[in-house]
């Protein structure tokens, strides 16, 4: 029976959303998946096309498997990291990710060298650097990046991956630090700040957490509210203000009478705002 393993499919940079439709598309128009998929023979493990593979089974069109043999588990992740280098644009991010793959696959080389005597040539983080002809201080970096998103929701650690949402070294470090309602607010944004086709209604990272640093600010001043209604009304324009308007499938309108109204009733406002499907959150 074959499967997909996680920890696998972590070294691979996620498709972005147009990216996986297109691939859907393709295989629907082809009415089968082309490529074959290759699997770790014994172990039924995909180690290329796990994204087909997925795509196949939710929709049930066939595929064909090509096993490959491997002596070890560390030797497929070595198969799958060659295997990617250079095979798709891959965003500034994902890049990143990849040099931290790198230097954790010859961090943990050089841990079962140290158990069998022998002492490894070059430091795991020199050595990767040279590789990829950046400096060490850059690949401490990928790999600090890479512990910080490796600790987000899959939804929020696809999206800044692919590309999609365009994200700083900066910004990424920033999730780490924030307080845990802004946090909650970013993994609102990142589940329904999407329209149906999973087109994200934020272009960077940086605009997500100035929306939900504000979200997070509007929740708690609405908290406080008395019945106010000059007060709700400011309230409202400015979380209307955060929104991307070109996203939005809602008039103002509607949209201050939802507010208002879901402000009102201050134990369920914000899950009233999230899971309404008259605002694209």
């Amino acid at each position: 029976m074959l499967r997909v393993d996680e920890n696998l499919k972590s070294l691979i940079p996620p498709h972005s959303a147009d990216e996986r439709k297109q691939l859907e598309a393709n295989i629907e128009q082809e009415g089968r998946v082309r490529d074959k998929i290759i699997v770790w023979k014994g172990h039924g493990i995909i180690v290329e096309g796990m994204t087909r593979f997925e795509i196949a089974i939710d929709k049930g069109y066939p595929y064909e498997t090509e096993e490959m043999e491997f002596d070890s588990y560390e030797e497929v992740r070595q198969w799958i990291y060659d295997n990617q280098l250079g095979r798709r644009n891959l965003s500034p991010m994902a890049t990143s990710a990849i040099r931290a793959t790198r230097a954790s696959i010859l961090k943990d080389k050089a841990v079962r060298e140290r158990t069998q005597g022998i002492k490894p040539k070059e430091k795991p983080v020199a050595s990767t650097a040279k590789e990829f002809g950046v400096s060490e201080r850059t690949i401490q970096r990928d790999l600090e990046v890479a512990e910080i998103l490796s600790k987000q929701p899959q939804k929020i650690r696809n999206k800044i991956l692919s590309g999609e949402i365009e994200a700083t070294i900066e910004d990424v470090k920033k999730l780490e630090e924030l307080p845990e309602e802004v946090h909650s607010k970013v993994v609102d944004l990142f589940e329904y700040g999407s329209d149906q086709q999973g087109v994200s209604a934020f272009d960077t990272l940086d605009d997500v957490l100035k929306a939900a640093t504000q979200s997070a600010k509007i929740v708690k001043k609405g908290e406080r509210l008395l019945k106010d209604e000059e007060e709700a009304d400011k309230i409202i324009r400015k979380l209307f203000r955060i929104l991307d308007d070109r996203k939005a499938e809602t008039k103002q309108k509607d949209f201050h009478e939802l507010c208002t109204s879901a402000l009102r009733n201050l134990n369920s406002h914000w899950e009233d705002w999230k899971k309404s499907d008259r605002i694209s959150l």
